[in-house]
This record gives structure tokens, C-alpha cells and sequence, in this order.
């Protein structure tokens, strides 16, 4: 998957032009789905624009708390409860598996967050600190691009 984004050759304002591939629009279109089933309403908007439209509807006249358990409902509802089972039983949380998990991290929500990449980060390991390449620095945030 790849979110390739290029200065607008027509904008004196530099504006990103965002290109999803494929890929980018069926997990679009997927969290879409799932928010709309969530909020038990549709939007009139498609593609990215439908996914921000359903994300300001999480957000209107919902405190926090709200909007943070809906939000949970909608990432529940991607992923089967027995393959979240079968994650949390057979994979502890090894440097491995968390260095995987950022890297495809970076591959699957690009869409969702921009360009991202693996960066390493300081974890606790009994009394002293490791070295891991288990984070994700979010390059640029193309919300409400």
C-alpha cells in the first residue's frame, strides 16, 4: 500500500494532493462501512471525504468519554473477537512481535495518518532501558485533507 502525496502543480498555496491507491480506498471505504454502522446513519459523501464527514458525526454532541467508546466499537468491530483472542493468547508482547506491529503499522494506516516510518524508542526492560524499533513517527497528519 502506498499514500503518495505530491504538491499541486495548480495551487499557489502548496496544497498536498493525496493519491490513495487500491489498497488505501478499500480500508477507507472498510472504516467507513464500520463508523456508519456504528453511528446507525450514513453520509452522502464518498471516500476520504465520507471518513472525515462519519468522523465529525462521532464527534457532534459527544463528550470524550462517548466518542472514545464509539470509536472502540468501530475498531472491534474490524478485527473478528477470535482473532483478537487468539492474538493476546499465543503472541506476548516480545520485541519482536511490538517491532512487527509498528512496521506494519506504517504499512496499513498510511492512509489514515500520512506518511509514517518505524522509529526506534527507549523501552523499560526490568531496571535498565532497550532499544527497540517498535515506534511510529507520524510524518504529517492529512486530516480533513
Amino acid at each position: 500500500m502506498r499514500l503518495s502525496s505530491v504538491p499541486d502543480a495548480n495551487s499557489s498555496s502548496g496544497k498536498t494532493v493525496y493519491h490513495d491507491s487500491r489498497f488505501d480506498r478499500l480500508f477507507i471505504w472498510l472504516f467507513s462501512h464500520k463508523m456508519a454502522k456504528a453511528l446507525g446513519r450514513r453520509t452522502g459523501l464518498r471516500g476520504y471525504n465520507g471518513f472525515v464527514d462519519l468522523s465529525k458525526q462521532i464527534m457532534q454532541g459527544r463528550n470524550a468519554e462517548e466518542q472514545q467508546a464509539l470509536v472502540a466499537v468501530v475498531l472491534k468491530s474490524l478485527v473478528p473477537a477470535q482473532v483478537l483472542w487468539l492474538i493476546r493468547n499465543l503472541f506476548s508482547p516480545t520485541q519482536l512481535v511490538c517491532e512487527l506491529n509498528a512496521w506494519f503499522a506504517t504499512r496499513l494506516f498510511e492512509w489514515l495518518v500520512g506518511p509514517c516510518e518505524v522509529v526506534e524508542v527507549d523501552v523499560p526492560d526490568g531496571q535498565s532501558l532497550r532499544r527497540q524499533k517498535s515506534g511510529v513517527h507520524i510524518k504529517k497528519m492529512p486530516l480533513f485533507r
